[in-house]
């Protein structure tokens, strides 16, 4: 009988040990697929940062690999320790990253992120700027508009130059600590809003938030 239940308490051990790296983020990335991120250099070089903090190359991986992309946050706060807000009631956020891209053949988006669990829950902007027709465009999901139960929404940057927001889950929020993939057809979010409009290449990726891991950033035809 003692010797059952040693071996039942290993089989629950090992199953539960299955059940957690059932998490574990891991899938075939196209042959086709245009890599501009994967980390594996351990070089940063690649980014350039508008606001807020240098990104890190970490020896943390997504989809079985070493090293990703750390990103921090850089909200504002006030001396009470509460979010500064700008003149529409949103949070200020400083931190700005961006990695170019230029690909004229590809536009659907796809990469690896993770939160880091915090002690604030901090949402975060992630898009692609491209050329159209029209001009240029920024292409931008927002977990906070989802967060608002906010709908999709045209910003007017500078002259011709929109930005086209839409709800991103805040799954990709509350969910910290886990790998997760985020696949964005560019094009499909372009004809919310302009129907006619025509993507003619990608020139950069960017995310705006923070305390984020990303990794495994490609683009791929379809």
């Amino acid at each position: 009988m003692k010797n059952y239940l040693s071996l039942l308490i290993i089989a629950i051990i090992m199953l539960s040990g299955c059940g957690s790296t059932s998490t574990e983020l891991r899938y075939p990335i196209p042959k086709e697929a245009s890599m501009y991120e994967d980390a594996e250099d351990g070089l940063v070089k690649r980014w350039e940062i508008k606001d807020g903090f240098s990104v890190e190359n970490v020896e943390t991986g997504a989809n079985g690999s070493d090293r990703s992309i750390f990103v921090k946050q850089n909200w504002l706060l006030d001396d009470d320790g509460e979010f500064l807000k700008d003149e529409n009631g949103f949070a200020i956020n400083a931190a700005y990253y961006e990695l170019k891209i230029n690909n004229d053949k590809q536009y659907v988006l796809q990469f690896d992120k993770m939160k880091i669990d915090s002690d604030r829950t901090y949402c975060f902007t992630v898009g692609a700027k491209v050329d159209t027709t029209n001009g240029i465009r920024y292409i931008s999901f927002n977990t906070f508009y989802d967060r608002q139960h906010m709908e999709q929404d045209s910003v007017l940057l500078d002259d011709d130059v929109k930005e086209f927001i839409s709800p991103l889950s805040m799954s990709y929020v509350n969910d910290t600590n886990v790998w997760k993939h985020i696949r964005l057809d560019l094009p499909k979010y372009l004809h919310n809003f302009e129907p006619n409009n025509h993507i003619l290449s990608v020139k950069t990726f960017y995310f705006q938030g923070g305390n984020d891991y990303l990794d495994n950033i490609y683009f791929t035809a379809k």
